[in-house]
């Protein structure tokens, strides 16, 4: 989605509309941010699925 609003602002400035231009370069930088925020979550995710196998790999047997 922010592709597509980066993409349409420059066609939007490209044919000289500046207000329509600045709306989907709002657009645009609040996709980005988004999908910012879901990557540095998913990252996080990753992270902790990783500690808990890497503690399952080390941990002494209970026999």
């Amino acid at each position: 989605m922010s592709l597509l609003a980066c993409t349409s602002c420059l066609t939007a400035l490209a044919f000289d509309f500046q207000g329509i231009a600045w709306s989907l370069f709002g657009t645009a930088l609040f996709f980005l941010v988004i999908s910012l925020c879901i990557c540095l979550l998913e990252i996080h995710l990753s992270v902790q699925a990783l500690d808990i196998e890497m503690h399952a790999l080390y941990k002494p047997n209970s026999k």
